[in-house]
């Protein structure tokens, strides 16, 4: 019994040993830097002795790694290279996925890391100064639009007509180094789009030589010679160019009249019922890019007439000129009510100061009335005087003078009465002259 022990035990122990031989073998991994800047690389060495499998390679997000999985024999090393892209401790980890050892037994997965720090770069790294070139590299050909100059001047006038908007540049240096182009319209590549008035384009080599091409495009209607080119030994003055705007626009609104550069004044109306703004967007742009725009009086706009100004100044500050909105924010609706009331106050004061037709009636017919009245008693008076004198004279039957009108003829009853009357007192006064005669008569007897 006691040697069974014994034999069971061997048996074990052999076989934990040789468990413990399958499984010693494993891999290392490790890398070349402990420590790195942003930007530079390292190594990482994968080592698995007696070990044959595909191992995995991962890490976190601030190292970019050229492969993420290799195949190792047994006994070999491989090699993953690493970049460090930004500040902070990369993890590199390796792990396996089909492993066996020499004898081609399976080995369990395992896996394994290293740790490398990244720094930042260093602001205040000193740097060896660069040596200053002394190239004397030059321009041996430059091409302008459809003509072609050798070893041009450095700098060029060119005039073309209003038409052409943009023009082609090629230059050649004498030692085949790179030139740039800039130009004051904003273009840096051939073609170089062209402004009205002079477009600076200017051609700069890498040794820092520099070339100016004044290109002058003719305003409207003017008729030049295209791509006429002069050289200039001496810098002429630029053409001076009439300050103005290119263009202005009220974003949301329609500006009265359209637009132009020489009209200085607009207007908009603004309907508070439909579009209560407080602000104006404004987009103005001079014709000249070093000009500088001030506009005052768009925001926090009232009701009723509010007055932007857009001031355009010249870079050097020798010139100016000023446009004008009137923004007139209205309530149609109370308008409306204003202008009725407007209008009814005007009818009532206009009836207050005006006489009605029937007082003029009124006052028309008492001057008629007063003046007949006046009339018939002057007539009455020299016709009551006639009749006494004529009386007196014994002219009263003297019917022309008393009948002379229709409308004395047509009188009453009772004027022809009177008449008759004194016709008899006229035959009582011939009795009693005849009965005086004939008492003389007897007196004498």
């Amino acid at each position: 019994m006691r040697n069974k022990v014994i034999c069971f035990i061997i048996i074990i122990c052999m076989l934990l040993g040789i468990q413990n031989f399958s499984y010693a073998a494993s891999f290392t991994v490790s890398s070349s830097k402990s420590s790195v800047t942003v930007g530079d690389t390292f190594t990482i060495s994968i080592n698995a002795p007696g070990i044959t499998g595909r191992f995995n390679i991962s890490s976190n997000s601030n190292v970019t790694l050229n492969q993420n999985s290799v195949w190792i024999e047994a006994g070999a090393t491989t090699n993953i290279t690493a970049t460090a892209k930004s500040a902070g401790t990369a993890t590199i980890t390796v792990s396996t996925v089909t492993i066996s050892d020499a004898n081609g037994n399976d080995i369990p997965n395992d896996s394994k890391t290293c740790s490398v720090t990244i720094k930042e770069k260093s602001a205040t790294t000193p740097q060896t100064p660069a040596t200053p070139t002394t190239s004397t590299a030059t321009l041996t050909s430059l091409t302008i639009g459809e003509k072609t100059y050798s070893n041009p001047s450095k700098d060029i006038t060119v005039n073309v007509d209003n038409e052409t908007d943009n023009i082609a540049v090629k230059a050649v240096t004498s030692n085949g180094e790179a030139c740039s182009i800039s130009s004051t319209s904003g273009s840096k590549s051939s073609p170089v789009k062209l402004s009205e008035g002079t477009t600076n384009i200017y051609i700069t080599l890498a040794s820092g030589a520099k070339y100016t091409i004044r290109v002058q495009r003719a305003a409207k209607k003017v008729e030049t010679q295209p791509n006429v080119m002069e050289q200039n030994n001496e810098e002429k003055p630029e053409e001076k160019v009439k300050l103005l705007l290119d263009s202005l626009k009220v974003n949301g609104f329609d500006i009265q009249p359209e637009f132009s550069p020489e009209i200085y004044s607009y207007k908009i109306d603004i309907n508070m019922d439909e579009n209560d703004v407080k602000d104006l967007d404004i987009e103005a742009k001079a014709n000249t890019e070093d000009a500088k725009i001030e506009i005052s009086g768009e925001k926090d706009l009232k009701e009723g007439e509010n007055l932007v100004t857009i001031t355009v100044t010249s870079a050097d500050g020798a010139e100016n000129v000023v446009y004008q909105i009137v923004v007139n924010k209205i309530v149609t609706s109370s308008e409306v009510v204003s202008l009725e009331n407007t209008i009814q106050d005007s009818i009532l004061q206009e009836e207050n100061n005006t006489p009605s037709k029937m007082q003029i009636i009124i006052v028309a017919v008492a001057i008629v009335t007063a003046i007949l009245g006046i009339i018939f008693a002057i007539v009455e008076y020299n016709y009551t005087k006639n009749d006494e004198e004529d009386f007196g004279k014994g002219n009263i039957f003297d019917y022309d003078k008393e009948l002379k009108t229709d409308d004395e003829n047509n009188e009453s009853n009772g004027y022809v009465e009177e008449l008759y009357k004194s016709k008899n007192i006229e035959n009582e006064f011939e009795d009693f002259n005849d009965e005086k005669r004939k008492k003389k008569s007897k007196g004498k007897h």
